[in-house]
């Protein structure tokens, strides 16, 4: 399986892949939150002065300052909200992202405490690594609906801070300047950013065999840790305060109840990524143990599993704790009070299992070479069906009709893709369906005011102004 061709043909085969999967996305318009964080925010405007960095009162900039001045510095080149150039960024930003994720992978398989079973072989397994990563349908979120640009800076940010950590080993100080560069950039641009210094100092245990270099590297450990001020401090001074916190509604054990059904889902979605959703809803403030027990049990198995690998074979046990540790901040006990799951919070986790799954199957399969080859096709396959489903999905983020039509198949019981649903019918003349999809939103939430209002308005333009008053007052 020795495969070693020239970088700029890597380079073109990941461009190529990339953009082959996501050619038909680039026209699609701009989605949900992209209007009040992008379309309508004056302060990103110009960028300087820099109004950009008070853009806090909304959830998808506040203490992002990174994502603030990319999205301003976008609206400068673009001279104005141009969707196919913002979307174009992004797009750009994940095709970077993959060329990290080649790299670190392919240094981390040549590391002392793997090069003899997989250093021979790290091109080819980082190669298909990465594009199983790049054209994986989960990740179409993260290009389509602009403002989740904040995923991608940060998942860059992230890697580039592994990487740099890891050739820092190599005894160069500017490896060890990029990585605590990053690092703090990673912390400006999502607060999922936070468990970076526990993986780098796992990423050096699993490279060296477990070997400890506490004493040599405790000043890149400090460094890393030292960006966590920086997170504190932009959460402190503007906090996602309706959205994220334990005043809000949403318990933690609820919440923590919440995310094992998600938890597990997502791991469905790995291997089985239908259907897609665009809004999975809000949590479930009714949820019993008793209802997700299996969820819970699966869960926690794999947990001690987890625990068990990383002690005893460090560079196994890597992937799963990467996996754990970048979800902990938004999947675990923390309640998200709007958001019960999202496909883009597994934008840099689907990273994690992936390698791993590989090296594996290559282990298994490597004295055996009919076995192998037959291996190779079937990842060149799973590659191929990837790039095809993710092209299929770009088709959903057309119009919003077509996104919000998806969102309330898929979960039926969530009252926001009703809503925003029936906006969409109505800005059509489909009155009639706006009306069944407020009513059904009302059904679920009998008090919810938008449903509501919305409801009236709707009446109101079919001409039955009595009912919409009612619908009026009780929003």
């Amino acid at each position: 399986m020795a495969f070693h061709p020239p970088r700029s043909l890597i380079l073109l085969l990941l461009v190529a892949a990339t953009a082959l999967a996501y050619h038909n996305s680039l026209a699609n318009p701009f989605f949900f939150d992209d209007f009040p964080a992008i379309v309508d925010n004056t302060d990103i405007r110009t960028l300087w002065p820099p109004a950009w960095l008070d853009s806090d009162w909304h959830g998808s900039l506040s203490s992002r300052p990174i994502v603030m001045f990319s999205i301003a510095l976008n609206y400068a080149l673009a001279d104005g909200a141009d969707a196919p150039a913002f979307r174009l960024v992004n797009l750009f930003l994940h095709l970077i992202c993959g060329i990290v994720f080649y790299l670190y992978i392919n240094r981390l398989l040549r590391a002392p405490a793997l090069v003899d079973r997989f250093g021979s072989v790290a091109t080819p397994l980082a190669l298909l690594s990465v594009l199983l990563w790049l054209l994986h349908p989960l990740q179409s979120q993260c290009i389509n609906y602009i403002i989740q640009r904040s995923e991608c800076l940060m998942a860059l940010c992230y890697l580039t801070t592994l990487y740099a950590a890891l050739r820092a080993l190599e005894g160069r100080g500017g490896w060890t300047v990029l990585a605590v560069g990053a690092c703090l950039l990673g912390m400006g641009s999502k607060e999922s950013m936070v468990s970076a210094p526990f993986l780098v100092a796992l990423g050096d245990r699993a490279a060296l065999g477990g070997r400890s270099i506490w004493v040599r590297r405790w000043k890149l450990y400090a460094a890393l840790g030292a960006t966590w001020l920086a997170l504190w401090w932009l959460l402190a001074d503007r906090p996602h305060s309706t959205t994220i916190g334990f005043d809000q509604g949403i318990g933690a054990w609820t919440y923590a109840l919440n995310q094992c059904q998600a938890l597990v889902g997502y791991l469905r979605l790995y291997s089985w990524p239908a259907p897609l959703v665009f809004d999975y809803g809000y949590p479930n403030p009714d949820l019993a143990l008793a209802a997700i027990w299996p969820q819970a049990l699966i869960l926690l198995s794999l947990l001690a599993g987890t625990l068990r690998l990383i002690c005893l074979h460090p560079a196994a046990g890597l992937a799963p704790v990467a996996f754990f540790l970048l979800l902990a901040p938004t999947s675990s006990f923390v309640p998200i009070v709007n958001e019960v799951a999202a496909e883009r919070r597994l934008y840099l986790p689907l990273a994690a299992p992936i390698p791993l799954l590989l090296c594996t199957a290559y282990s298994t399969l490597s004295n055996r070479r009919n076995a192998l080859r037959l291996g190779l096709a079937t990842a060149l396959g799973v590659v191929l069906a990837c790039g095809l489903l993710t092209s299929t999905r770009n088709r959903d983020y057309h119009s919003g009709l077509s996104i919000w039509r998806t969102a309330s198949a898929a979960v039926p019981h969530n009252p926001r893709a009703h809503i925003y649903l029936a906006l969409e019918l109505a800005a059509r003349g489909d009155l009639a369906g706006a009306r069944d999809h407020n009513l059904h939103a009302i059904e679920i939430v009998p008090q919810h005011p938008d449903a509501h209002n919305n409801l009236g308005i709707v009446l109101a333009r079919s001409g039955d102004w009595e009912q919409a008053v009612q619908h009026y007052y009780r929003a």
